[in-house]
């Protein structure tokens, strides 16, 4: 289940529900309760992520990694557009999906 939350973009019910249907009568029967292995799922994927800057004044001297330039997952895709820079005084940092792209 862990390994399916941080591979998987799906709400944790769907991640449960997938391993369900994928486990034995037996595991079902001690799978425990549904708000404690949704807990568990967000813990995991909160816990794979890169670390969050402390504060604002670290960002400013962010220098974007590719774990941040990529949706990650399985298919990781890149959704990093543009970075002044951490020199520039009004620092922007553009992020967009080839899908919002397209839309007009």
């Amino acid at each position: 289940m862990k390994d399916t939350a941080t591979r998987s973009f799906g709400r944790p019910y769907q991640i449960l529900l997938q391993v369900l249907l994928e486990s034995s009568y037996a595991v079902c029967t001690n799978f425990g309760q549904l708000d404690s292995n949704k807990r568990s799922i967000r813990r995991t994927r909160r816990c794979a992520l890169p670390k969050d800057p402390d504060s604002l004044s670290h960002l400013i001297w962010l220098t974007l990694t590719d774990e941040w330039k990529t949706t990650g997952g399985d298919d990781p895709r890149s959704f990093f557009l543009y970075d002044s820079g951490p020199e520039s005084r009004d620092r922007v940092i553009l992020f967009v999906s080839q899908q919002g792209l397209q839309q007009q």
